[in-house]
């Protein structure tokens, strides 16, 4: 398993960037396009304190050593292959021994996720399809004056101008709305 980590790219930027490099690599590391993975840290690059993210991309790859025969090719190519997301970058190789790699495949479910078997979870649009209105008047306009008597506007049309208080036994309001 190759691990590709990719650090100071804009979140929404690594997908594009991995969709572009990935079969390349799978052929430069002679390996099958599953056995590369890639993933996208949210980080931040910073230099004495200014953000530096998406102008400094930093590219690690964590891999057995088997693979540092294609360490310059590969080098060569992601610095080439990042210009258009990013104005500089650095990479990097770690090596690790082949039986320090563990992994569990569930042979019941395809070993990743793609534009053909990605599940797509719709929400409920119930509430979405009837359009309601916003309340943009004073929410607080007669908060003072209610929770010191106990007075509640009694008009239950929003549009009356009503400024009517009363109390819930004796309403004398001739708006005529409620």
């Amino acid at each position: 398993m190759i691990n590709v980590t990719l650090k100071g790219i804009d979140i929404y930027l690594a997908g594009e960037f991995d969709r572009e490099i990935h079969s390349k690599l799978a052929s430069l590391f002679h390996v099958r396009s599953e056995d590369i993975i890639t993933t996208a840290l949210e980080s931040l690059v910073f230099h004495q304190g200014v953000d530096q993210t998406t102008y400094q991309l930093v590219i690690k790859f964590e891999l057995p050593e088997c693979y540092r025969q294609y360490e310059k090719v590969v080098a060569d190519y992601v610095l080439s292959a990042s210009k258009d997301f990013s104005v500089h970058t650095l990479c990097y190789f770690i090596y690790v021994k082949e039986e320090n790699i563990y992994e569990r495949i569930d042979e019941d479910y395809p070993r990743f996720m793609d534009e053909k078997n990605i599940v797509e979870y719709d929400e409920d649009d119930s509430n979405e399809s009837e359009e309601q209105e916003v309340f943009t008047g004073n929410i607080f306009q007669n908060f003072d004056k209610h929770s010191e008597h106990k007075h509640h506007h009694c008009c239950d049309d929003e549009s009356c101008d009503c400024e009517h208080d009363c109390d819930d036994d004796n309403c004398e309001c001739d708006c005529k709305h409620h």
